[in-house]
């Protein structure tokens, strides 16, 4: 034991040693030191934010009890191009009674509802939940209890579960909160719980049918069931999960319920022909969207640091060779080459450390930096922190740059010949062409990751060009919009909704400071669910018709392609005669028009859909395809009917108006109190803000990538540069007495550029190859765009090139105009 503390405090005695004489090395040149620092600042700082990201958003396991367990359910139909699709509450409680490889099966459906109180009417979302999510999760409230099994029915569905956020600003965290009643859309509810401010129901995106507010839910209520539902399958709003089985793989669950679906589908033909199941990791699916755009982004940090440990190299490099007499005296006098190698190592670890160190406290900084550029919607961002997983990759990073930059020097100078250095140092010549590949080779990398950081940002920022040109179908300028969803006792019938609107719509267009106004269900880029039915086309659908047509379904008051400036191609629109008693109507897209009447004309045509009504509704007008969810998707077959003729239980109300977007609201807080005071209006925005938010995740993406290139390309040029200068530095007698013999000084110019513009064509053809696999990685997130253009590639080429050439040309050109006299006294 004391032979153990003997040798521990003798190695923690030379490391003292090594380290102080480290720093009194690096105190003899703080130039150098402090570039290096700064440098791997940068790089590490950079990568340890990222990486934050990376473990927040994908590593992590969701917040839920055996999270591994649980696994989303979706419904999908291939002939129709629906992946994931909500699932339908029938077909729900068909697979729970059926099953045999979940533990259980939970749901959760959207839905809003209008809270009422002193501080007057507000419209919250007001989620459903079935008895059994929370508890299956490992969810239990802060305050009060969970719904009970019991509380499903719908005669017993009185009561509500309030989250953190509603119970703090509404309720002004009242802690004797539960047992007290509240209204919700003009019924009575009696408070159960309230849950904790860290409780979250991450929704996917991805699944169609499913908006993104369930997982913002203010108020959960039960799912409750009635018999109208159950045979209601072709409303498909739930959000179903489930939890395996110990020992149940979901390759075995997918089995079993491709088994239940054909039978579900044979059974109900007309609502889930079609129809089968999708089963996926729940984990997978509320991350995978974001999967693409952090790695890329990850692996570009990464590309970064390759760049600054490359750079670095270079410079320790470059330092080491002008030690090279330092070594050789010090060899000679009887150092040893382990002790000079760790000595050197030592140097470089400490630089790492200081680097890394600086970087760490710049991540912090980055953290928030990220979170306020972040698009919205990354699951859990704001969970991204510096914990101790964080400050370990942080610690790997230091380790493997300290290595990565340092390693090479400590051998080299380890493998010194005291009395050859000593002489080539007499003769001033170099160390020899063995001695600068390695240099040469960190160069040539530096220049290929800058071309591929440099060839993936051109790609998204020909991606953000292209998609800023796509015409949306309308005009969005001066258009105010909000969203209004009626409810209570007094709207439970579509009449009441029409004569709300009518009366609303009045008192609107009376204002003189409003120009145009109408209402939608369905506005373009807004956050209402898209309403997809089934429908035939009378003289054409036949009994044998196969495919079924499915076109969203879209409500409109007279006036609103007007104010949306949405081209009408043939026809008409909707007028104010289309009413209730009226001849049923509707107006198609072209995208209608193309898929279900290719060669025909659409008008005269008569749409049979129960959505529409029990008559048949004519097609009188066809308007221009409209961008509804995304710029970069195609249209979709759309049905415009009359609102006055559907009824529609929620809508947006769409504005051309000279008032401020403040001044607007308080004019139309004021019109609807006139009409229903007890009505909220919510989702204030001008529809030029929603188009821009499609193009949110791009343009982080596009930021950050240009950010990481521009440093790249910084970075290979002072490489570039720095081993030029180098070099020719070590090569200045050469050049004066090339001056002396009668050479011209443009000669010695190409002479002098040859060498790096080698280096540089090495790289731009290692990085071309890296730019198109890097292309291919961001694939997902391009526009009309192939991941090996090579436009951009070329345009990324000239750029680079260009600096490079710059960088070239400035210690040539020094070389270029040297004194003959001054340089053969040089050495």
């Amino acid at each position: 034991m004391t032979t153990l503390h003997s040798l521990t405090f003798a190695l923690i005695e030379q490391l003292k040693r090594e380290i102080t004489q480290a720093a009194r090395t690096l105190r003899k040149n703080p130039g150098f030191g402090l570039v290096v620092v700064l440098t791997l600042a940068l790089g590490i700082g950079a990568n340890t934010a990222l990486f934050s990201v990376l473990q927040a958003v994908l590593l992590r396991d969701l917040p839920y009890r055996h999270a591994s367990e649980l696994v989303s359910i979706c419904e999908r139909n291939a002939s129709q191009g629906w992946d994931r699709y909500a699932v339908s509450l029938a077909n729900f409680y068909d697979w729970r009674d059926q099953n045999s490889v979940f533990q259980e099966l939970a749901a959760a459906a959207p839905g809003v509802g209008q809270l009422s109180g002193p501080e007057g009417p507000e419209q919250i979302h007001a989620a459903f939940a079935s008895a059994n999510l929370f508890p299956m999760l490992g969810i239990e409230p802060m305050l009060g209890r969970n719904f009970r099994p019991e509380e499903d029915q719908r005669e017993r569905a009185n009561v509500v579960i309030l989250s953190h956020r509603l119970w703090e600003t509404r309720f002004r965290g009242d802690t004797n909160i539960i047992g007290k009643a509240l209204t919700l859309s003009g019924r009575d509810y009696v408070v159960a719980g309230v849950l904790s401010s860290t409780f979250r129901f991450f929704t996917p995106k991805t699944v169609i049918g499913i908006p993104a507010n369930v997982g913002e839910a203010d108020l959960w209520r039960p799912l409750t069931v009635w018999p109208a539902a159950l045979k209601w399958r072709e409303n498909r709003d739930l959000m179903a999960i489930g939890r395996l089985k110990p020992g149940v793989s979901i390759g075995q669950a997918r089995n079993e319920f491709t088994m239940i679906a054909d039978r579900l589908a044979k059974a109900n033909p007309g609502s889930n022909g079609g129809w089968s199941v999708l089963i996926e990791p729940l984990q997978a699916l509320v991350t995978g969207q974001w999967k693409a755009m952090i790695a890329a982004l990850f692996g570009a940090a990464g590309f970064v640091l390759l760049m600054v440990c490359a750079n670095v190299a270079c410079l320790a490099l470059a330092r080491s060779a002008s030690r090279r007499r330092e070594f050789a005296v010090r060899l000679a006098i009887g150092a040893s080459r382990v002790g000079l190698a760790r000595q050197i190592l030592a140097e470089n670890f400490l630089l790492a450390i200081l680097g890394g160190t600086l970087g760490v406290l710049l991540a912090h900084w980055l953290i928030d930096l990220l979170g306020a550029m972040a698009p919205a919607g990354i699951p859990r961002l704001d969970e991204a922190r510096i914990d101790w997983r964080v400050l370990a990759f942080a610690a790997a990073a230091v380790t493997a740059v300290g290595f990565g930059f340092g390693l090479a020097p400590a051998i080299r100078a380890s493998r010194i010949d005291p009395s050859l250095a000593l002489a080539e140092e007499g003769r001033g010549s170099s160390e020899g062409p063995r001695g600068s590949l390695l240099r040469n080779g960190l160069v040539v990398a530096q220049i290929a990751i800058a071309l591929t950081l440099l060839g993936s940002a051109g790609l998204m920022l020909r991606t953000m060009g292209l998609l800023s040109e796509v015409d949306p179908g309308f005009r969005s300028d001066n258009l105010l919009a909000c969203d209004l969803a009626p409810s209570g006792p007094r709207y439970a019938s579509g009449d009441a909704n029409i004569r709300l609107v009518d009366q609303l719509l009045a008192r609107i267009r009376g204002l003189p400071q409003v120009k145009l106004a109408a209402v939608v269900y369905g506005l373009p880029f807004g956050k209402m669910t898209d309403s997809d039915i089934l429908v035939q086309l009378d003289g054409i659908d036949t009994a044998e018709s196969k495919a079924p047509r499915v076109a969203s379904l879209r409500q409109a008051s007279p006036g609103y392609f007007e104010i949306m400036g949405i081209p009408v191609l043939s026809g008409r629109v909707i007028e104010r005669g289309d009413t209730t008693n009226a001849p049923r109507v509707v107006v198609v897209n072209e995208a209608f028009s193309k898929k279900f009447l290719p060669g025909l004309n659409p008008l005269g045509r008569r749409i049979i859909s129960p959505d529409l009504g029990p008559n048949p509704a004519e097609i009188v007008g066809m308007v221009r395809d409209v961008k509804q969810g995304s710029l970069d998707a195609p249209a979709h077959p759309e049905i415009y009917q009359p609102y006055a003729q559907g009824g529609m239980w929620q809508f947006s109300v769409v504005a051309k108006t000279r008032l401020a977007p403040k001044e607007w609201i308080t004019f139309l807080k004021q019109e609807l109190a006139a009409v229903d005071p007890d009505q909220p209006i919510s989702n204030f925005r001008a529809i030029k803000t929603d188009i821009k938010d499609q193009l949110a995740t791009r343009r982080f993406v596009l930021l950050l990538l240009s950010a990481f290139a521009t440093l790249a390309l910084v970075l290979a040029a002072l490489g570039l540069y720095g081993i030029l200068s180098f070099n020719l530095s070590r090569r200045t007698r050469e050049m004066g007495v090339r001056i002396a013999l009668g050479a011209q000084r443009g000669d010695v110019l190409r002479l002098a550029m040859g060498f790096g513009i080698k280096l540089m064509l090495a790289g731009l053809a290692a990085g071309g190859l890296g730019a198109v696999a890097a292309g291919r990685l961001l694939a997902s997130l391009l526009y009309q765009v192939r991941p090996g253009d090579l436009t951009t590639l070329a345009v990324a080429v000239l750029v680079l090139g260009g600096s490079g050439l710059a960088a070239c040309w400035l210690p040539a050109r020094r070389a270029a105009i040297v004194d003959p006299l001054v340089a053969l006294k040089t050495d």
